[in-house]
């Protein structure tokens, strides 16, 4: 079994290493590690966490995936309502993904 630090360093290097140019100054590379880990406390479920976020287990706060509602279902042929969250991403430059809730 790997330390839990371990598992977080090997996802801020995936996350990381795509984009990453080695012609960046200090602070924009300290910029793009800053919202990885942003994205990685926040917005990233973990199964060692029951779905909960990092943050969410410091905090103690509810996971949001337990508020989440299923889409209701039509019956067949009809057009069923579409689902009230959509993945975005809410870093273009890094690629980091995260279910929100959709805007009205």
């Amino acid at each position: 079994m790997e330390r839990p630090n371990a598992r977080a360093s090997r996802t801020l290097k995936h996350a990381l290493h795509p984009p990453l140019q080695p012609d960046l100054s200090p602070d924009d590379h300290q910029r793009r590690v800053d919202r990885v880990l942003l994205w990685y406390s926040w917005y990233r479920p973990h199964m060692a966490l029951g779905g909960a976020t990092p943050a969410e287990a410091f905090y103690g706060l509810r996971p949001g995936h337990l508020e989440a509602r299923s889409p209701p279902r039509g019956l067949r042929g009809q057009r069923c309502a579409p689902a009230p969250f959509e993945l975005v991403l809410v870093d273009e430059d890094l690629r980091l993904p995260a279910l929100l809730p959709r805007a009205a």
